[in-house]
């Protein structure tokens, strides 16, 4: 036990209970957040849905109509390039990782995508805390269980 430095003063425990500051970041929080109603989950889905079809869906139809054109034409002597191939390949592929990473990475970065920020929706935890990258992969992967 510490003694005073002053014989005089009487040395004095603090009456409250000393609180871990650090502890009070890790203890869940327990907030009540309200559900969104299922139409505008709905609405939200079918906007991002939308936007997905038009600048990644169209995109990556015709890069596969070209490269089935590309390699099946049926010009005698006409071999099919193979750079221009694989520029189409690797751009289908580019596309197609952007379609799948779109809504993760938006649900992790700003907590919305595109439809849920038109709707005035936002993903959190259930304590209240922002998305986690690991919370919304599995949020995309299970999307019909959610």
């Amino acid at each position: 036990m510490d003694q005073p430095s002053d014989p005089g003063r009487s040395f004095q425990i603090p009456a409250a209970p000393y609180v871990d500051p650090y502890a009070l970041w890790s203890a869940p929080l327990q907030v009540q957040l309200p559900v969104a109603p299922l139409g505008r989950i709905i609405v939200a889905y079918l906007i991002d849905a939308v936007l997905e079809m038009i600048f990644l869906g169209v995109p990556i139809v015709v890069i596969g109509l070209w490269l089935a054109i590309e390699l099946f034409s049926s010009r005698p002597g006409r071999r099919p390039e193979i750079p221009g191939i694989a520029v189409l390949v690797v751009a289908g592929v580019v596309l197609s990782i952007l379609g799948i990473l779109y809504r993760p990475v938006c649900e992790t970065r700003w907590g919305k995508t595109i439809g849920k920020a038109v709707m005035n929706l936002r993903v959190v935890m259930e304590d209240g805390r922002p998305c986690t990258g690991t919370a919304a992969v599995l949020r995309y992967l299970l999307f019909v269980v959610d």
